[in-house]
């Protein structure tokens, strides 16, 4: 609310600086933003410029609408789309300019080394490699006896034998020291600090490919046997403004999962593609959709304007012109919210540019050589 605030404040001061300029010659092409009053109850706005500001109207009629229950859940881990990023070798982290949270790897993309340097006992890898640099110059030098009559079968199988564990036991990644990203992802968490030991094999971070996701609904005990009858549902990220469909992205809900709980919630399951790269760990408001209402005049959210705690919407009655109504709302999904009274089918209102319409409203200045007639 304080930032939609200083949005319709700060364009507020728009208007009135350009409604209060004017020169010789001036034209309304020329205007920086659109010639705004008010002519009696009709607030009037010219087409050109309710384009130009991306005001769009629709025409309400009675649809569908669902009983809405709010609450609030989370983004979890997909297990078959998360890994962990591991420790090659023991040693100490260093992070490279990748390890922050909530950036994205490349499949193999370095995420941190691991350095020996300063650590008793040595480098583990090195001696790895030393090891199979002895056996391969043994088993070089006994081959050609073994033709010779010299030393027997066993000896060289013995000498074979030693090379094949000093090859298994060395790693590649171990030498290098760098931890990398097993699959393409998000990082969702880091769990080790910088300069701090490790040890072989310890994950340093999780990573979410977040194709897929599954969302946790947390529903009230009492409202769970409603449950079965969710048939779509929008969810919002903390924070944002977007609400998104998930049927529109293929997601469904699991609404026969039925699990215990003490805490006087239920989980609810939802899977969705993971279009709009939500983050695991990160909390969501969803709005849950259950039974259908039939014959429910409703509006996109984005037409309502609120002033002084009371709700009106902005209906078009002619090319210029706009009238402020007065609404009653009821129960909101989020994209759409529902008027219990004050609209009628077949009304053509404000649905996009809601904020211009009603900074044209309160703008009372008009440019010299504007008028509007009707």
């Amino acid at each position: 609310m304080r930032n939609y605030k200083l949005i319709y404040y700060s364009l507020l001061s728009l208007f009135a600086i350009a409604c209060t300029h004017s020169h010789e010659g001036h034209s309304h092409s020329e205007e920086d933003v659109e010639e705004a009053h008010d002519h009696g109850d009709e607030i009037v706005l010219h087409a050109e410029d309710a384009e130009k500001f991306g005001v769009k109207t629709t025409v309400i009629e009675p649809d569908t609408f669902y009983e809405v229950l709010t609450v609030s859940g989370q983004v979890l881990n997909s297990p078959t789309q998360s890994a962990s990023i591991i420790a090659p070798k023991a040693g100490t982290v260093g992070f490279g300019c990748n390890a922050v949270l909530g950036n994205n790897l490349s499949k193999g993309q370095p995420f941190a080394s691991i350095s020996v340097a300063g650590v008793s006992g040595g480098d583990v890898s090195a001696a790895a490699k030393a090891r199979i640099a002895a056996a391969k110059r043994e088993l070089d030098r006994l081959t050609p006896l073994l033709a010779d009559g010299i030393i027997t079968k066993g000896e060289l199988n013995a000498a074979q034998a030693e090379y094949d564990q000093a090859v298994a036991a060395y790693s590649p990644a171990a030498s290098s020291g760098a931890a990398v990203a097993p699959i393409s992802g998000v990082i969702t968490s880091i769990n080790v600090r910088n300069g701090e030991f490790v040890q072989a094999g310890q994950s340093l971070a999780d990573i979410s490919a977040s194709t897929e996701i599954t969302i946790r609904a947390d529903v009230p005990a009492k409202a769970i046997d409603k449950s079965r009858t969710f048939s779509d549902a929008n969810i919002r990220p903390a924070g944002g403004n977007e609400w998104i469909s998930i049927n529109k992205f293929g997601g469904n809900i699991k609404s026969d999962t039925r699990i215990a709980s003490n805490s006087g919630y239920e989980p609810v399951y939802i899977e969705l593609g993971n279009t709009k790269n939500l983050i695991p760990g990160t909390y969501v408001e969803i709005a849950l959709l259950s039974t259908p209402r039939l014959n429910i005049i409703s509006v996109p959210v984005s037409a309502i304007s609120e002033q002084q705690g009371s709700k009106f919407v902005f209906r078009k009655v002619d090319d210029d012109g706009y009238e402020k109504i007065p609404v009653i709302t009821g129960a909101s999904d989020g994209i759409n919210i529902e008027i219990l009274s004050g609209l009628e089918s077949g009304q053509e209102i404000v649905c996009e540019g809601t904020v211009f319409v009603r900074l044209a409203e309160t703008s009372g200045n008009v440019p010299e050589g504007h008028s509007h007639n009707h």
